[in-house]
């Protein structure tokens, strides 16, 4: 609840801020999925 009180608070006052920390980690995730679907292309 508190969580997501903060990410409430964040997103209304700092929604860049959000987007900052977030898109990496989606990048990041995609590249992984990315990466798992060659290895099963290969494999």
């Amino acid at each position: 609840a508190v969580l997501t009180y903060f990410v409430k608070v964040v997103y209304e006052e700092e929604p860049y801020l959000l987007f900052e920390l977030w898109y990496p980690f989606s990048v990041l995730e995609s590249w992984c999925y990315g990466f798992l679907m060659i290895l099963e292309v290969i494999g």
